[in-house]
C-alpha cells in the first residue's frame, strides 16, 4: 500500500480509504489474524480470474481500537463478522439479489438490514491439482533447493542419490506431466542425481509454501487447510526423502524423519496430528549442526493409511492404532 500522512491514508485497489481493521482473535485461515505474518499465505478472490487462491501477506498493521465497530449478523448459520466502520464488504443491496454483477465493496457502516453478502464456495482441492503435485512438493522439502540465474529465482532443483533412479524418473515424468521444461543429470564422481525444473513460478510457490535451504525450510499454515489426503501425499513425499523405519523391541514400528530445520519438525509434527497421528520431536546436537528427528511409534496393530517405498529398499507405512 501507498502511504502518505499516516495509516489513514491508505487505499485498498477498490479504492475504499483508511485501513480497515478486524479485531484481535478475528480467525483468517483458522488463524488467529495477529498471528498472521509477512509471507504467510491466506485464501483470496482473485476477481480478475475469478477464483479463490492463496496469496502472500506483504505487511501487517495494528491500530488502536476505535470507539465504535460495526458487527454483521449472518443468516444460515454463517455467525458474524466483526470490523472497523470503513471495512469493504463485499455485497449487493437487496433489492439487486438476483443480479450478480451489482456485487461491489461496500463500507461496513452502508451495508443495511437485507442485503447480501458474498460468501466463498469452497468445492476442496483444485482439479487441475493431483497427488503427484504433493507428493513433488514433499519430495522439495526433503531433497530439493531453488536455481538462481544472478539473484534471481528460475527453478527447482533436487539432488538424489545414485541408486534412487528410480524416484529421479518420478519426478521427471510429473515435471513432463504438468510441461515443465526439466533436466536430468548423473554425477557419479559424487554419487548424485541432478534434477532441474526450470519455472520461477513454482519455485517461488514453493518457496513461500516450505522455504528454502535445509535449515531454512518450514510448512506455511497454509498447507494445513490442504485436504487430507494432500497432506498425506505431501508426508508421504517428505519421508520417503528423509525418513526411514526400524522395528522396536516391543513389535512396534517407528518411523523416524531427520531433520536440520527445528522449524519443519515442528510443523510435521503438527501436520501429522491434523490427520490423527500422535509424534513428537527429539534433538539431537552433533558438532556441525544440530539435528531434530520426528518419531512416530505405533504398536504391532495398527491401520494403514500410507503406503510406499522407501529409496527402493524399505516399505514403510504411516499408520494409526485402533
Amino acid at each position: 500500500f501507498p502511504s502518505h500522512d499516516s495509516e489513514q491514508s491508505l487505499k485498498s485497489i477498490e479504492g475504499i480509504d483508511i485501513a480497515w481493521c478486524f479485531p484481535a482473535g478475528t480467525l483468517v485461515d483458522g488463524k488467529k489474524i495477529e498471528d498472521i505474518l509477512p509471507g504467510d499465505l491466506v485464501l483470496s478472490y482473485n476477481h480478475t480470474k475469478g477464483y479463490l487462491e492463496y496469496r502472500k501477506v506483504l505487511r501487517t498493521t495494528k491500530r488502536k481500537r476505535p470507539d465504535v465497530l460495526y458487527k454483521l449478523l449472518l443468516s444460515h448459520g454463517l455467525g458474524d463478522i466483526i470490523a472497523t466502520e470503513e471495512h469493504p464488504i463485499l455485497s449487493v443491496k437487496k433489492e439487486s439479489k438476483k443480479n450478480i454483477e451489482k456485487l461491489e465493496y461496500r463500507r461496513i457502516s452502508e451495508l443495511e438490514i437485507g442485503d447480501y453478502f458474498a460468501v466463498p464456495i469452497l468445492n476442496g482441492d483444485n482439479n487441475n491439482i493431483d497427488d503427484l503435485f504433493y507428493f513433488l512438493a514433499g519430495w522439495y522439502l526433503a531433497e530439493g533447493h531453488l536455481l538462481k540465474w544472478k539473484n534471481n529465482v528460475v527453478g527447482l532443483g533436487f539432488t538424489l542419490c545414485i541408486d534412487e533412479e528410480e524416484t529421479a524418473t518420478k519426478i521427471l515424468n510429473i515435471a513432463k506431466k504438468y510441461n515443465l521444461k526439466v533436466a536430468m543429470s548423473k554425477r557419479y564422481n559424487k554419487n548424485t542425481i541432478d534434477i532441474r525444473i526450470h519455472n520461477k513460478e513454482l519455485a517461488n510457490y514453493f518457496y513461500t509454501l516450505f522455504g528454502s535451504m535445509a535449515e531454512g525450510k518450514y510448512i506455511n499454515n497454509a498447507v494445513f487447510n490442504w485436504s487430507k489426503n494432500a497432506k498425506i501425499v505431501l508426508l508421504n513425499g517428505l519421508f520417503e526423502g528423509d525418513g526411514y523405519l526400524r522395528r522396536t523391541k516391543n513389535g512396534g514400528i517407528q518411523y523416524t524423519l531427520t531433520t536440520v530445520s527445528k522449524k519443519l519438525a515442528g510443523d510435521v509434527v503438527d501436520l501429522l496430528r491434523t490427520i490423527g497421528i500422535p509424534s513428537y520431536k527429539f534433538e539431537y546436537v552433533r558438532k556441525e549442526k544440530n539435528r531434530f528427528n520426528v518419531f512416530v511409534n505405533f504398536n504391532p496393530k495398527v491401520t494403514a493409511i500410507i503406503t510406499c517405498s522407501c529409496n527402493n529398499r524399505y516399505q514403510w507405512l504411516i499408520a494409526k492404532t485402533y
